[in-house]
């Protein structure tokens, strides 16, 4: 089961209290859970450090849409359009 984060690029301080707590969790009885965070487009330093965080955790989506509030349902729509297909 992915479990599908909208996560702000900047907002690396909440992907990591996510992963120390509930996103830790690996599975429930028998389903294996995989937690996912979902960006938007980065550029510059930003990039780079999102591309350092996946290195580490492997758990980055990175969708090609602007970071902004404005784009919210293209970067909510893009894991489930490509899970179901």
């Amino acid at each position: 089961m992915y479990i599908f984060v909208k996560s702000k690029n900047s907002h690396a301080d909440h992907r990591h209290a996510i992963r120390r707590t509930w996103g830790s969790q690996t599975s429930i009885d028998r389903w294996r859970i995989r937690t996912i965070f979902v960006t938007g487009n980065a550029s510059g330093l930003l990039q780079k450090s999102i591309h350092n965080e996946w290195e580490i955790y492997g758990d980055i989506l990175q969708v090609d849409a602007p970071d902004e509030y404005e784009y919210v349902f293209e970067r909510s729509e893009y894991p489930i359009l490509n899970v179901v297909s």
